[in-house]
C-alpha cells in the first residue's frame, strides 16, 4: 500500500503532523500542482477535507511538502562533485554545530539531504550557499517518504517516521542571523522554472542599457568588487535590473549578461553556476507577467554637443527646441522633413546604385502618449521659416506645398492629382486626372490612423509609401476613370512626419519584410538632458531654396560618400545575414546629407554633410532598436498572459471534468443502492458500480452522505451504505 500509493496512504499523515502536502507525479519530483507553491499560495493551503478528496484522485503519486510558516529546510547536495559538504562544514566551523533533526533524503551518502528546523515566523532567508539551498514557505518544496526518486530510490526519514513540525528543533540564532535575507519590500511571485526564467530574460528589451539600468548595473558591479556578500550584490542588482527591464527600460538583457559574467569571474572555481540560475528564477518570479500599459524607455540619443555646434542652423534648432521644451532630435527630424518638402521633385540624387534617387524622407517621432510628438512638429515650423518659396503660408489658397494628414494609399495620389475638365470651357463635360501640385507634406501626430488604414483588406497604403520613398510612380491602373489616377515617377515631392507610440508601431514593423520601417528616420520626443531652466528663445531661422539651374538638378556627391555607398552595396550583395532593418540606411543617410547641404544653400553633399548625416543615422538607429525591443517585450507579455490564461483554462477544464465524473459516480451509486435495497457493503457496491466509477466512488459517497441522501455504518470491519429514505 505505502510503496504503490505514497500520496493516497500518507498525505493526511503529513497534514496531521503540521506539513502542507501536495501531490507530485508518480516517480517524479515535479511539476507541483498549480497554485500550491510560491508566494501566491501562502495562506491558501487546502484543508483536511480537500486533501481527503485529493488523495483518492492521486493515490499513486509522490508526496511533496511545502514548508509551513516558521519552518525551513537546509537542502545539502554533496554528490556528483557538488560542494554542499564543504559549505556545511565551513558554516558549522563559523556558527557552531546544528542540533540533531529530521532529515529527508534518497541518497546513500551521510551528508546529502534536507535538514528541517523551526525559525522565527515571518523570517525570510537567502536563497542559497554553494551546494546548499534554503527551502522556505515561499520558495520550493521537499519530496519526502515514501516517494520514489526518478532514479528508482525511495525517500526516507532519518527519524524513521513522519516528523511533527512542532517537535522540530530550532535553528540556532547565529545560523538565523547568518542566513536571513535583508529586509526588503516583496511583491507577489510565481513559481518558474530555469527554462521559463531564461525565456523571460530573452524577451527583455535588447540593446545598450539605458541610463537607469546602467546606473543600477554599475552599483551592482561596485558592490561585487567591494568584498561584501557577492550573492547579495548580484541578487539585489539582478532584481533591480529585472524590475526596470520588465517596465520597458532598454538593455536589461545586456546588463544581466554582464552581471552574470562578472559574478562568474568573481566566483571562479567555486561551482556556483546553479546559484546564478536560482537568482534569475527569483528575479523573474517577482515580475508581473501581464502589464496593460508599458512605458518604453527608448535609448535616447545623446545630447552630442559636437554635433549640435557643428553648424549655426543646428545650434539654432537645438536652442529653439530647448527654449520651447521640445526634444532637439525630434524637432530636427521635423525640420528636415519640412525643408525637403519645399524642394521641387526635379532635384534628385545621382544614380549611384540603380536610377536617380528621390529626396523624399519619412520621419517617425517616437514616445508615449502626451510626450510631445505633435508639439515637436509645431516647434519645427516655428524654428525654421521657409520664405522662398512661400510654401507654408496660411493665407495662400494653394500653397506650393500641400499639407494634410495621411490616410489611404489612394489618398496619396489625390494629394497631387485632381479631376479637371478636358475642355476648360465646358466644366460639366468629360474630366481627366491632372497633376495640380508637385509637393506634399503629410503629418500625423499619432500612428493610429495609418494603422487603421493599413489593416484594411486590400489596403495599398504601405506599398504606396514604399514607392513614394524612392520617388517611383504612384497609383494603380483601373478600368474606371474615377479610380484610374497615377502620378509619374520623380514628378512629386512627398515627405511624411508621423508620431509613434512605441507599442503601437506594430503596423509598421509588421511590414518589415516589405521594407516599410527601413524607410523611416526614428527620433525620440523625450529630452533626457534638458536643462532645468529653458534658454532664451531665438528668432526663427529663415531659409530660402537655392537657385535651381535647369529643369533637372542632380545633386553632386563627394567621393568619400560615393565610395562608402558602393562598398556597402557590394557587402550587402555578398552577405547572407545583413540586418534587414538597415537595408536602406545608406540611401537614407544620403538624403539627410543632401538636406544639410540644401539648408546651407548648396546643391551638393560634401564630406561634412556626410559625417553629420552619420550622426543623425546613429540617433535614428538607437531609437528604432528601442522600438523593436519594446514591441518584442510587449509580445512577450501578451504571450505570457495567453499562457497563463491557457493554464488557468486547463485547470478549470480539469476541475470541471473531475466534478462531472464525481456527479456520474453519485448517480451510479444511487442506482445500485436503490436496486439492491437496504444495506450494501462498500466492496460489493464498488464492484457492481463498475471500474469506470471506482476512482471517484469514495468522494461521491461522501457527498451523498453530506447531502442526506445516503447513510453509512461500519460493523465487523465492513463499511456499508444504504439510501437514507429507507431507514
Amino acid at each position: 500500500m505505502t510503496a504503490s500509493q505514497p500520496y493516497g496512504a500518507h498525505a493526511l499523515d503529513y497534514f496531521d503532523a503540521g506539513w502542507f502536502p501536495l501531490p507530485l507525479p508518480a516517480g517524479e519530483k515535479n511539476p507541483p500542482p498549480w497554485g500550491r507553491t510560491g508566494r501566491p499560495s501562502l495562506g491558501n493551503e487546502p484543508d483536511r477535507d480537500a486533501l481527503e478528496s485529493e488523495r483518492s484522485a492521486h493515490a499513486g503519486w509522490n508526496i511533496g511538502v511545502r514548508m509551513p510558516s516558521g519552518v525551513i529546510g537546509l537542502d545539502v547536495d554533496a554528490y556528483d562533485g557538488k560542494p554542499g559538504a564543504q559549505t556545511l562544514a565551513d558554516l558549522v566551523a563559523e556558527l557552531g554545530e546544528l542540533p540533531g533533526t529530521a532529515v529527508s533524503t534518497s541518497r546513500d551518502d551521510s551528508v546529502s539531504g534536507i535538514r528541517f528546523f523551526r525559525v522565527p515566523a515571518g523570517t525570510e532567508f537567502i536563497g542559497s550557499e554553494p551546494g546548499i539551498e534554503i527551502i522556505q514557505p515561499h520558495h520550493r518544496y521537499a519530496v519526502v517518504w515514501p516517494s520514489v526518486h526518478p532514479s528508482g530510490g525511495i525517500y526516507r526519514w532519518s527519524c524513521g517516521s513522519v516528523p511533527k513540525v512542532s517537535e522540530l528543533p530550532e535553528l540556532p540564532a547565529a545560523w538565523v542571523e547568518r542566513l536571513r535575507a535583508e529586509s526588503r519590500d516583496r511583491t507577489e511571485a510565481q513559481d518558474v522554472s530555469v527554462s521559463q526564467a531564461e525565456a523571460f530574460v530573452n524577451e527583455l528589451p535588447e540593446g545598450e542599457p539605458c541610463r537607469r539600468i546602467r546606473r543600477v548595473l554599475d552599483d551592482a558591479l561596485e558592490d561585487l568588487r567591494s568584498g561584501g556578500s557577492r550573492h547579495d550584490a548580484v541578487l539585489k542588482g539582478s532584481m533591480s535590473i529585472m524590475n526596470l527591464a520588465n517596465f520597458g527600460h532598454v538593455g536589461g538583457r545586456t546588463a544581466l549578461a554582464e552581471l552574470n559574467a562578472r559574478f562568474k569571474d568573481a566566483t571562479a572555481g567555486e561551482d556556483r553556476e546553479d546559484e546564478w540560475k536560482r537568482i534569475l528564477i527569483g528575479a523573474v518570479s517577482k515580475q508581473d507577467p501581464v502589464l496593460v500599459e508599458r512605458s518604453c524607455c527608448t535609448p535616447d540619443a545623446p545630447d552630442a554637443p559636437e554635433f549640435w555646434s557643428a553648424r549655426p542652423v543646428l545650434a539654432h534648432v537645438h536652442q529653439f527646441a530647448r527654449a520651447r521644451r521640445a526634444a532637439p532630435w525630434a524637432v530636427l527630424g521635423a525640420v528636415l522633413a519640412h525643408a525637403v518638402a519645399a524642394v521641387p521633385p526635379t532635384v534628385v540624387l545621382p544614380p549611384l546604385t540603380g536610377s536617380v534617387g528621390s529626396l523624399n524622407i519619412f520621419t517617425a517621432l517616437t514616445g508615449p502618449s502626451g510626450a510631445g510628438k505633435g508639439a515637436a512638429i509645431g516647434v519645427a515650423r516655428d524654428a525654421v521659416r521657409i520664405i522662398e518659396p512661400d510654401v507654408f503660408s496660411d493665407d495662400d489658397s494653394r500653397p506650393d506645398v500641400f499639407m494634410t494628414k495621411l490616410g489611404t494609399g489612394q489618398g496619396i495620389t489625390r494629394a497631387f492629382m485632381e479631376l479637371t475638365p478636358v475642355d476648360p470651357e465646358k466644366p460639366s463635360g468629360p474630366k481627366r486626372w491632372t497633376q495640380v501640385r508637385d509637393r506634399a507634406l503629410f503629418t500625423n501626430s499619432e500612428i493610429d490612423n495609418i494603422t487603421a488604414h493599413a489593416n484594411q483588406t486590400a489596403a495599398t497604403l504601405m506599398s504606396e509609401l514604399r514607392s513614394a520613398f524612392s520617388g517611383e510612380m504612384l497609383g494603380q491602373l483601373y478600368a474606371a476613370n474615377d479610380k484610374n489616377v497615377q502620378v509619374p515617377g520623380h514628378a512629386y515631392r512627398l515627405c511624411l512626419i508621423v508620431g509613434v507610440q512605441p507599442v503601437k508601431a506594430k503596423a509598421l514593423f509588421d511590414d518589415a519584410t516589405g521594407g516599410t520601417p527601413q524607410r523611416f528616420l526614428w527620433f525620440p520626443v523625450r529630452d533626457p538632458d534638458r536643462p532645468d531652466a529653458p534658454p532664451a528663445c531665438p528668432e526663427p531661422w529663415t531659409w530660402r531654396l537655392p537657385d535651381l539651374p535647369g529643369d533637372r538638378v542632380v545633386i553632386d556627391v563627394c567621393e568619400v560618400a560615393r565610395l562608402e555607398i558602393d562598398a556597402d552595396f557590394l557587402a550587402r550583395q555578398d552577405a547572407d545575414d545583413s540586418d534587414d532593418l538597415d537595408a536602406h540606411a545608406m540611401f537614407t543617410r544620403l538624403k539627410i546629407a543632401a538636406a544639410f547641404g540644401l539648408l546651407e544653400g548648396r546643391l551638393e553633399v560634401n564630406e561634412e554633410d556626410w559625417e553629420l548625416a552619420s550622426a543623425v543615422m546613429d540617433a535614428s538607429t538607437r531609437t528604432r532598436k528601442g522600438i523593436v525591443a519594446a514591441l518584442r517585450s510587449e509580445t512577450a507579455q501578451q504571450s505570457a498572459a495567453k499562457r497563463k490564461e491557457a493554464v488557468q483554462t486547463a485547470v478549470e477544464v480539469e476541475t470541471a471534468t473531475e466534478e462531472l465524473k464525481i456527479e456520474k459516480a453519485e448517480k451510479r451509486a444511487l442506482t445500485v443502492l436503490r436496486k439492491r435495497g437496504g444495506w450494501f457493503a462498500a466492496g460489493k457496491l464498488a464492484a457492481e458500480a463498475g471500474s469506470a466509477y471506482r476512482e471517484h466512488l469514495k468522494t461521491a459517497l461522501d457527498r451523498l452522505i453530506d447531502q442526506g441522501e445516503v447513510e453509512s455504518q461500519e460493523s465487523d470491519n465492513t463499511v456499508k451504505f444504504r439510501i437514507l429514505e429507507e431507514s
